[in-house]
C-alpha cells in the first residue's frame, strides 16, 4: 500500500521553498509594474522494506584481586599492593540507513527576463519547479543488546596460624565503563537546485 507518512525513527522530509530563480524585470516606466512569482515544491514520498537482526553480546573483566598470603606460624610486616584496573565494553550498531540525491536544474530562459516595461503596463514571471521522491520503505529491526564490564582488586586475604603483627594490605583502583549507541532506521534526502 502507498503511503506517505512518517513511522517510528523514520525522517520524512517536506519542504517548500520560494523565491529561488533567475527571473528578473528591468526598465520598468512610469506608470507600470512588475511582478514576479517563483515557487519550488518538493516532495518525499516513502514505501520502503528493510530489515535487520542485530545481537550482541560483550563482556570485558579485569582483576587483580584473589591475592593470599598464609603461613602456619606468626606473620609480621606482611604487606599485600594490588595494582589499579579497568574494563570498558562500547557496542555501537547501525542499520537501515536510506539515503537519496537530488539534483534540479532551472534553465533561465527568456520567459525569465523581461528588460523593458512600457507606459501604464503590468509585467509579471511564473515560474514553478517540483521534485517529488517516491521511495518504497518498511523497516523491521530485532536488537538484543547485553553488555557488561566487571573490574575488582578485592578478595585479598593474610591468614596466619598464629600471630598476625604490622599487617598492610592495600588495594588499586577498579574502574568500569559501558557504551552502547543504536542508530536504526534513518531516512536522508539531499535535494539541489541549480539555476542556469
Amino acid at each position: 500500500m502507498r503511503k506517505l507518512l512518517v513511522v517510528s525513527l523514520v525522517i520524512f522530509v517536506f519542504a517548500i521553498a520560494g523565491s529561488v530563480s533567475a527571473s528578473t524585470i528591468t526598465g520598468i516606466n512610469g506608470g507600470s509594474t512588475g511582478k514576479i512569482f517563483n515557487s519550488f515544491f518538493v516532495g518525499v514520498f516513502l514505501d520502503n522494506n528493510n530489515k535487520a537482526t542485530i545481537t550482541n553480546t560483550v563482556t570485558s573483566s579485569s582483576g587483580s584481586g584473589n591475592n593470599t598470603v598464609t603461613s602456619a606460624g606468626e606473620q609480621r610486616a606482611t604487606s599485600v599492593t594490588t595494582g589499579d584496573t579497568t574494563a570498558a565494553t562500547m557496542v555501537t550498531n547501525e542499520a537501515n540507513e536510506t539515503t537519496a540525491a537530488v539534483a534540479v536544474e532551472s534553465a533561465s530562459t527568456t520567459d525569465d527576463a523581461i528588460s523593458n516595461v512600457s507606459d501604464g503596463s503590468d509585467a509579471k514571471i511564473k515560474n514553478e519547479d517540483e521534485v517529488k521522491i517516491d521511495l518504497d520503505n518498511k523497516n523491521d529491526i530485532k536488537n538484543t543488546n547485553a553488555i557488561a564490564a566487571i573490574a575488582t582488586t578485592g578478595s585479598n586475604a593474610v591468614i596466619s596460624g598464629d600471630k598476625l603483627r604490622d599487617t598492610v594490605m592495600k588495594t588499586g583502583i577498579a574502574q568500569t565503563a559501558t557504551g552502547l549507541a543504536n542508530l536504526f532506521n534513518i531516512s536522508a534526502f539531499t535535494i539541489t537546485r541549480t539555476i542556469k
